[in-house]
């Protein structure tokens, strides 16, 4: 008897001083808009295709690849922590109007064009690393 009390007391000792360890993870929130001078925030940019890495870092662990949703909003989760760099692109076509010299619009031109940004965050361990990512407008050349 006293044998099983020991037994059942050491387990319980065992339970309460063991602590299981869990990675930290480490999460990124980019979250993106269209700007027309890379200072103003206007809509989300639903679509966009976001990259966040650094050169020279371990692909595998670092990388990610992927695309906004409609909020605008693209989150990864990590394994380790790091200074990342965030480049976003959304490739787009616009209709330009076709106006004659009085005035009219006799019709429109389809053009290209490409919204990008870039950007940093810092990863830390168990903590959401925000960035908004602000994209331009550039014209593209057919």
């Amino acid at each position: 008897m006293k044998k099983g009390i020991v037994i059942i007391v050491c387990l319980v000792m065992a339970v309460l001083f063991v602590r299981c360890y869990e990675d930290p993870t480490y999460e990124a929130i980019i979250n993106c808009y269209y700007s027309t001078n890379g200072m103003d925030k206007g809509d989300p940019v639903e679509g966009c295709t976001i990259n966040i890495g650094r050169d020279g870092y371990a692909e595998f662990a670092i990388v990610r690849d992927g695309i906004t949703d409609a909020a605008g909003q693209f989150k990864a989760t990590f394994r380790y922590e790091a200074l990342l760099t965030v480049e976003g692109r959304l490739d787009d076509t616009e209709l330009q109007p076709i106006v004659t010299p009085g005035g009219d619009t006799i019709g429109y031109n389809e053009i290209k064009v490409m919204h990008t940004g870039k950007g940093e965050v810092r990863l830390l361990p168990n903590e959401e690393a925000t960035l908004d990512l602000l994209l331009l407008r550039e014209e593209l050349p057919y």
